[in-house]
């Protein structure tokens, strides 16, 4: 659809764990869809989560070759582990051959889970190291803001899985955005991805300030489709902003092993017509009775969104896995979670990732 030598997918997960449904997944997205780079986001401090995407990631990252592939770990949070600081979990991922580190903590239901937002001070030395080093992050913060205002703009699947906010039981929309500026104002030269472009697509000045303001931050532009409605709004402003700020927003499709090829399909539809169809309106793919325009961008831009500026972010060689500390890490995760009520599956999938890196 773009016509692009290389295209990268900076936000992919194996959320089930099932090695053959991910086998499939990266196929499909390789001969179908052209990705020839990619990044897989492991979402083990995500409750309910089975402690072990960061390991699966790590297998095919090894192992599967029609993709270069990165891994995103993430820390360990609740349960197994979660007495580890978080310098010395990150120095970890870094040493097993993760390419950066995954944050979800401020999506309303994560925060709600872990009690706290990524400004409590038990995350300073994380921070400080991440800065240091200039390891790359991947953070969901915040949701559509109309979860929290107008539930009559969600869909029913969005509704369904708990996501409406609006009774006062989870932090506000503004207090979400206001902990997060916190972390920047105190470590602005974090290497930060905004996924979801941040949910600002509605606010374009707010937009403006903060990437004249943190100029490491980058957005992708994984869909909720609320994004793309927003930048139809004024498509003449915001390929302006596209074009000025080309070299800080990077291709997303949320690709992943619990979704039919057919939806990962259009989510890729959504983003690269979002970025080269003419303004004219065209239907959401996955709901065909709402309309959005398309940037028309130059195929420079898009080359940069598509590929290059994934590249900029981790690099063109992938870090080497070290299979043996991962066996070892996986090894002591193994020993804990065999004495932690209701972890039966994590064992299992601990298990058979060290079966499988015999």
């Amino acid at each position: 659809m773009l016509g692009l030598k290389k295209f990268a997918d900076v936000h992919m997960h194996i959320e089930d764990n099932d090695y053959e449904k991910a086998h499939s997944l990266f196929d499909f997205v390789a001969d179908e869809l052209g990705v020839t780079d990619g990044a897989l986001l492991a979402l083990d401090n995500y409750p309910p989560c089975d402690r072990a995407q960061l390991f699966t990631s790590l297998y095919f990252k090894a192992n599967y070759k029609k993709i270069k592939l990165r891994v995103f770990g993430s820390l360990y949070e609740i349960d197994i582990n979660k007495d580890i600081p978080f310098d010395v979990q990150v120095q970890k991922l870094m040493d097993m051959g993760c390419d950066g580190i995954k944050f979800i903590n401020m999506k309303p239901e994560a925060y709600m889970a872990l009690g706290r937002g990524i400004n409590d001070p038990i995350y300073d030395s994380m921070f400080a190291l991440l800065e240091k080093t200039g390891f790359p992050i991947m953070l969901h913060a915040a949701d559509p803001e109309e979860f929290w205002s107008d539930s009559s703009k969600m869909t029913e699947n969005q509704k369904l899985a708990g996501w409406w906010y609006g009774d006062g039981k989870f932090p506000t929309y503004e207090q979400i955005y206001k902990e997060v500026y916190e972390v920047l104002d105190r470590y602005p030269n974090l290497n930060i991805v905004m996924a979801h472009f941040f949910f600002l697509s509605n606010n374009m000045p707010e937009v403006v300030r903060i990437m004249e303001k943190y100029k490491n931050l980058r957005f992708d532009l994984t869909p909720g489709h609320e994004m793309y409605l927003g930048f139809s709004k004024d498509i003449k402003a915001w390929r302006e902003f596209f074009q000025k700020y080309s070299d800080r927003i990077l291709f997303g499709t949320d690709a992943t092993t619990t979704r039919s090829n057919d939806i990962t399909y259009k989510k890729y539809s959504l983003v690269a017509q979002g970025l080269a169809h003419d303004e004219s309106e065209f239907p959401i793919p996955r709901i065909p009775d709402l309309f959005v325009r398309g940037l028309n961008l130059d195929p420079e831009t898009i080359e940069k969104i598509a590929y290059k500026n994934f590249i900029d972010l981790v690099g063109d060689t992938p870090r080497e896995v070290n299979i043996e500390y991962a066996r070892s890490e996986a090894e002591k995760l193994l020993k804990q979670a065999r004495t932690v009520e209701g972890l039966e599956r994590s064992v299992e999938l601990l298990e058979e990732f060290l079966d499988k890196t015999k």
